[in-house]
């Protein structure tokens, strides 16, 4: 369940590869363009949702993802390939992972030796879909994003109807669940319950809905995945969609 908090761009100089790093504090919402090789961010898991770590390389970039534990355990990695945003989702529910300061390590490929630019982002959740409640603004509207999130508590066999609205701004959105296996509290794309690519948006289409039948009770996450990002990379504005469940 994502903050909504201004999306902030910063470009940050980094320390020369192979020294030492320390973490650079990344708020909720905030999104990130680095050049560094090598990058760890600061994140805070203060809610009991859900939240999600994020990178993806720009302009030829690419970067890959860890997320380590308060004890400094990685909890979670992800490496897609060019072009794909690389996301790891934690489940921070009660019975979960703990609540507390979590390190983010985006390691970036290099162009020749020189460094590459990609995108950083860290959504702390705190927002619950529910069939009682309004559609919800998924996405920053004052920046570029690459993920939201959000927590969904569901009973077992229980079928959701997922509708998204504003395809133009949402490319995919990703169902997680975890069990009582510790294993589970940790997800990436590959690890999905359920994964739906949106349609494009088209003047006949702007609309799309999808179900999910829910295996076991209990909180799950649902993690969103920007179109077009790149579009608004440097703009202090950035399209949103809309998601409602029945």
């Amino acid at each position: 369940m994502a903050v909504a908090a201004t999306a902030v761009l910063a470009i940050l100089l980094t320390a020369t590869p192979g020294s030492a790093l320390a973490a650079t504090a990344l708020g909720s919402g905030t999104a990130v363009v680095t050049t560094g090789v090598r990058e760890s961010y600061a994140v805070s898991m203060a809610t009991s949702y859900w939240s999600v770590v994020a990178t993806v390389g720009y302009q030829g970039g690419q970067s890959d993802i860890a997320l380590s534990g308060p004890t400094g355990t990685t909890v979670g990695r992800s490496a897609e390939g060019f072009g794909t945003v690389d996301w790891v989702a934690v489940d921070n529910n009660s019975g979960r992972h703990p609540l507390g300061a979590y390190t983010a390590d985006v390691t970036s490929t290099t162009d020749g030796g020189r460094p590459t630019t990609h995108l950083t982002q860290f959504v702390g959740g705190d927002k619950v879909l529910a069939a009682s409640q309004p559609e919800s603004v998924v996405g920053m509207a004052n920046g570029p994003w690459l993920v939201d999130v959000r927590d969904i508590n569901l009973q077992a066999g229980r079928t959701v109807t997922f509708t998204v609205r504003g395809l133009d701004s949402i490319d995919s959105v990703t169902v997680l669940q975890s069990t009582p296996d510790p294993t589970t509290w940790t997800r990436t794309r590959g690890a999905a319950a359920l994964s739906v690519e949106m349609p494009k948006a088209d003047t006949d289409q702007q609309t799309y809905s999808f179900t999910y039948t829910a295996p076991a009770s209990g909180w799950y996450g649902v993690v969103f995945e920007s179109r077009g990002w790149s579009r608004w990379v440097g703009q202090s504005s950035a399209g949103v969609g809309h998601v409602s469940v029945s």
